[in-house]
């Protein structure tokens, strides 16, 4: 890359503007420093800005290519045919990736970030609508072929000590490409990012990975259809403390997450409507403190040492079918099985089908007592929670807050209030404008105006 030149970067930024103004004392002070110092300063900075920042002075020209961090990011392109924003700038864009690594000389990188594409969860269900009800067109995707991007992505693996890697790859035809299976034997990494669209044949049938430095991991994709797959995966990672994982799952008799290291787990396995769901769910993980878990009701819960947890969300999408027969499939049993080991914890969030299920006459004697839980957050658009939310109530005992996001009112009204109350056992929160009982400090629920003036 020739950073003795006056052309702009594809992208305005900020620092661009110090040159115009007042660079020559902004380059004469940082001219000073040590190139080890100037190196840590510049591998903070988008490269975008790092580029321009090396245009200053030719001490930071030199010492450029010699940064331990490279970070690309194509927003705010948008490439959706419906609402596009700056389409034309995306062949500039990569011309500057190509030549930013064409220009790299150190034999290190400890961080590398490439952005291309709306992630994963815009594109599959936001879309390109506007009422965001869908997912996107193909044709909403950056054309980017297969070879570069293979340049691009294998750059990172070829220099020594990465501990970062960070890729967001959504391309508009990924077809047979797959992604490098080396990522998974890169034994240096610390933090892993994958939200991508291309294949992942290579990886499923990986015999092992080899990962064992690695804390945290965020994987991103369209389908895993290998049932062993997150199972091999944690196993590899002895060090692991942090693990998201979102896609859509396909034909899997069992999940299983299994580790001793692990702070927090994220699942989100998204499936369709008429699709089976899981046989079961295993997850043992005794140092966990934050659960955080989307999908469709399965069949089989088995959840073990969770005597650290402090915050869980749920999210019960469906019910859905299973094989089993009627006296095996039932929806109280399976949803007990799941709620039952989260006791301990202090913030709980129940979202979905989930609360659905509960909200019968004496549930009360179902549940398990939270003698932690402060926090309770309740949410079902079309539901109403006259049952379970006693039940809670009672089972709460240091209960603090009470939080309803989604309200439905049985009599259509577009004006709504925003009920923001606290109080404590003496002084309870207003039933006027909220429901109140025993010791609760703090109710936050929408109200709709014709219900407040009803009741």
């Amino acid at each position: 890359m020739d950073l003795s030149s006056n052309e702009k970067p594809p992208y305005s930024t900020t620092i661009w503007n110090i040159r115009k103004s007042s660079g020559n004392l902004l380059a004469d002070r940082l001219s000073v420093l040590p190139d080890e110092l100037l190196i840590q300063i510049l591998s903070l900075l988008p490269t975008t800005d790092a580029v321009v920042m090396s245009i200053l002075s030719r001490k930071m020209r030199s010492v450029f290519p010699l940064i331990t961090s490279l970070d690309f990011d194509d927003s705010p392109i948008s490439y959706c045919l419906k609402h596009p924003n700056r389409i034309d700038r995306f062949p500039a864009f990569v011309s500057f990736v190509i030549k930013a690594i064409h220009t790299y000389q150190s034999e290190h990188l400890s961080r590398f970030r490439l952005r291309i594409g709306r992630d994963f969860v815009t594109r599959s269900f936001s879309g390109c609508t506007i009422e965001g009800t869908g997912p996107c067109d193909k044709c909403c995707f950056p054309d980017l072929k297969f070879p570069l991007l293979n340049i691009l992505i294998g750059f990172p693996l070829s220099h020594h000590g990465l501990r970062e890697l960070d890729l967001r790859i959504q391309v508009r035809k990924p077809g047979e490409d797959q992604l490098p299976s080396e990522i998974f034997t890169c034994d240096t990494l610390e933090a892993l990012k994958l939200d991508v669209n291309l294949g992942l044949h290579q990886v499923f049938t990986m015999p092992f990975f080899h990962l064992p430095k690695l804390k945290l991991f965020h994987f991103t994709t369209s389908i895993v259809s290998e049932k062993d797959f997150l199972n091999k995966l944690v196993s590899s990672c002895p060090l692991l403390e942090d693990l998201t994982v979102q896609a859509w799952w396909k034909d899997f008799p069992f999940t299983t997450v299994s580790s001793p290291s692990l702070r927090r787990l994220c699942l989100k396995l998204y499936q369709r409507l008429t699709e089976e769901n899981s046989n079961s769910l295993h997850i043992n993980t005794p140092n966990l403190k934050s659960l955080d878990y989307y999908g469709n009701l399965a069949v089989h819960y088995d959840i073990q040492n969770m005597q650290r947890l402090v915050k869980a969300d749920i999210n019960i999408n469906n019910v859905g079918y299973t094989s089993v027969s009627q006296e095996v499939d039932d929806p109280l049993q399976r949803t007990l099985s799941l709620i039952r080991p989260l006791s301990i914890v202090q913030h709980l969030s129940l979202a979905g089908l989930y609360v659905q299920i509960l909200d019968f006459y004496g549930v009360k004697d179902y549940l398990p007592v939270f003698r932690n839980l402060k926090y309770l957050e309740l949410g079902y658009r079309q539901f109403y929670w006259d049952k379970v939310l006693l039940a809670f109530l009672n089972c709460s005992p240091v209960l603090e807050t009470l939080v309803f996001p989604q309200v439905s009112s049985q009599k259509n009204c577009d004006k709504e209030i925003h009920g923001d109350r606290t109080g404590d056992k003496f002084d309870p929160v207003s039933a006027e404008t909220c429901i109140s009982i025993g010791g609760i400090g703090h109710i936050r629920i929408p109200i709709p105006l014709e219900d407040l003036a009803s009741n």
